[in-house]
Parts: structure tokens; C-alpha cells; sequence
């Protein structure tokens, strides 16, 4: 079908140092079977290796697709010519998953390189767990910041300081409760407690007292049902409404332990 075409075809990309056609062989042989003298020629420049990433990016861009296997087996060849690329980088060259190009970094054991360049040229540690420790880190110092605040700080995405933050919870969530000696109030209802507190004239009567007040029946709702509450925030604020309902959730934390003393004083 090429060589029935009746205008110029595309130029070959050529190996400058070799003269090695790295993509355009059906083009070349096409312009065999026309009887053309010439054809147009881009050079790259570079070594093999440079060579050969060349034309798996010409060749998952274009042409017949490249096979899984043949994909895999390209990031498995540029893996070992550029271990320090990140899997993300490689992906982007053979047209794969970032976790695929993991998978097969793991699987031949590349060695191990102490800075990975990414898809945007930045120079980031390659240690699987150091970013996502460093996150922990920040956001443990740090538990009202907002995503974008940890991401910007630890030099990761945003997703992963959110996956970091969701592992953390659920560690949270998971450990035993730590049993501590509950005071004769602490053991009653919080709705009794609460209302019991209302009618209190030493907090009614103050605008501190009152705003008080306020606040705890704004919470005692929350606590009957928040899951269906976070359903109302748009995706777009969750990052927002978190940070929030964390400064919140630590200032609360600390009012019950002042509490907590007051009352064993």
C-alpha cells in the first residue's frame, strides 16, 4: 500500500553514528519497490541504547502496535541500559503501566540506583518507602495541613500523601483501644451529658459559655451520622474540608485532656 502511494513518503528516522534505520522499514522497502533513488532521512544522534528508545517510542506511536510481550521486553531492555529512570518515565516510552514497569524492574532485579529521574526531568530518592516515610513524618508534625501543604513539603503527588494519610487512619483504626479510667460523667450518655450542660446557668449565661454550647450540639449531630455528612462535600473540597475537620478534631482533643486533668486535679 505504501508503494502504491503517489506522493513522498514520511522520512526515515536513522541512526546518525550507524546509519541504522531505527523506524521506517516498510517506508524503505516501499521505496525499493517504487524505484526511488532517495528518501527523505531524519538523524538522531546518541548511543545504541538512545537508538533503541527511539524506536519503541516511534513504534508504540505509530504502525503496527507493539504486543504486550514486546513492550515488556523493551522496558526490560531499558531498564538495564537506565535503571535511574523512573518507572513512571519508562512507561511513558513503552506505552505501559507504571506498576507493569515496576513489576518487571522486580522481576530482573535491576540494580539499585539511589536517585530515579522523572517523566519531568526532577531528580527524586529512589527508595520505595523514604517519600512515603517522609510523608508520615510531616503529616504526624503536621496533622492540620492540607494535602497539597505535605505534598509540597515531602516532594511527592498529592494521591500519595492521601494514600499515605489513609494508611495511617486505618492503622489508627486497627490498633487496640488504650483503656484509661473513666470518670463517674465520662461513663454517661454524651445526649444526657449534653443536655445536662445546657441547663447549666453558668454556661448559659456568658457568650463563651454559650458558644460552647453551640459547638457541642453542632457536634453531637456530627456524631449521629457522619458518614452521610462527608457525602455532601463536593471531591473538590475534600481536601479543604479536612484540613478543617482535623485543626478541629486536634483542638477538641486538646479541651479533653485539659478536662481529663482538671477533673483528676
Amino acid at each position: 500500500m505504501l508503494a502504491d502511494l503517489d506522493r513522498p513518503l514520511p522520512p526515515l528516522l536513522v541512526h546518525g553514528p550507524t546509519g541504522r534505520v531505527i523506524d521506517g522499514m516498510h517506508r524503505l522497502r516501499a521505496a525499493e519497490l517504487r524505484g526511488d533513488e532517495t528518501i527523505r532521512v531524519q538523524y538522531c544522534d546518541g548511543d545504541d541504547d538512545d537508538a533503541f528508545i527511539q524506536s519503541v517510542v516511534s513504534n508504540v506511536r505509530h504502525g503496527l502496535p507493539l504486543t504486550m510481550a514486546d513492550r515488556k521486553a523493551a522496558a526490560a531492555r531499558i531498564l538495564q541500559a537506565r535503571p535511574h529512570w523512573s518507572d513512571r518515565k519508562i512507561a511513558a516510552v513503552v506505552a505501559l503501566s507504571d506498576k507493569t514497569v515496576a513489576g518487571v524492574r522486580r522481576a530482573q532485579c535491576s540494580r539499585v540506583v539511589a536517585v530515579r529521574v522523572g517523566r519531568d526531568g526532577r531528580h527524586r530518592p529512589a527508595g520505595p518507602s523514604e517519600p512515603r516515610d517522609r510523608v508520615a513524618r510531616l503529616i504526624s508534625e503536621n496533622p492540620g495541613a492540607s494535602l497539597r501543604q505535605i505534598a509540597k513539603r515531602a516532594g511527592v503527588s498529592p494521591e500519595t500523601v492521601r494514600s499515605v494519610r489513609a494508611r495511617l487512619t486505618a492503622q489508627q483504626m486497627s490498633a487496640p483501644p488504650v483503656v484509661q479510667p473513666l470518670t463517674q460523667h465520662a461513663q454517661r450518655d454524651p445526649l444526657e451529658c449534653l443536655r445536662t450542660l445546657t441547663r447549666d446557668p453558668a454556661l448559659r449565661a456568658t457568650d463563651p459559655g454559650r458558644a460552647l454550647l453551640r459547638a457541642l450540639h453542632t457536634l453531637a449531630v456530627i456524631g449521629r451520622g457522619p458518614a452521610d455528612l462527608i457525602e455532601v462535600v463536593p471531591g473538590h473540597d475534600l481536601d479543604l474540608f479536612h484540613s478543617v475537620a482535623q485543626a478541629n478534631a486536634d483542638a477538641w482533643r486538646i479541651l479533653a485532656d485539659l478536662a481529663g486533668r482538671r477533673v483528676a486535679a
